[in-house]
């Protein structure tokens, strides 16, 4: 299986990224991409209120907050199952929240 999305912003690219997992992609098990999880997921956040991001964080073992090259973050997690992913990303969207400069959800 193998996810890909590309993101342009006023027609300048935002955003290029690929993962490729299964049988197929063996290497992907390993530490360096998923480290076993079976759960795997972002959340890309693009306009204003998120130009003033505050650099990329760390969230956990598991988990990123990326600041992008224009206004946008992209927050990415691993987890063993989907509810866990979600608590993760839900973590990421509440520190986004923090810094952004509007109060509206994405």
């Amino acid at each position: 299986m193998s996810s890909s999305a590309s993101v342009d912003l006023d027609g300048a690219p935002l955003l290029r990224t690929e993962l490729a997992v299964g049988p197929e992609h063996p290497a992907a098990a390993g530490p360096a991409v998923t480290a076993g999880a079976r759960a795997v997921g972002s959340v890309l956040l693009v306009g204003a209120p998120w130009a003033a991001s505050p650099g990329s964080t760390v969230l956990g073992p598991t988990a990123v907050v990326l600041a992008l090259a224009g206004p946008g973050m992209q927050i990415t997690a691993l987890a063993a199952d989907a509810s866990g992913l979600r608590r993760q990303l839900d973590h990421g969207m509440e520190l986004t929240r923090s810094h952004t400069r509007c109060d509206a959800a994405p």
